[in-house]
């Protein structure tokens, strides 16, 4: 299943983090308007 999570600050951020780590999906799709925020999402 893909998901989208529109704003990946720190609630979109966490709440990728746990569906991911939590199986609930195996692919993310992130979308910002903060370049900070997209770059720390890819890292993780």
């Amino acid at each position: 299943m893909t998901i989208a999570i529109i704003g990946i600050g720190l609630i979109g951020g966490s709440l990728a983090i746990t569906l991911k780590e939590n199986g609930f999906t195996d692919h993310i799709i992130g979308v910002d308007i903060n370049s900070k925020n997209i770059d720390k999402a890819y890292r993780r």
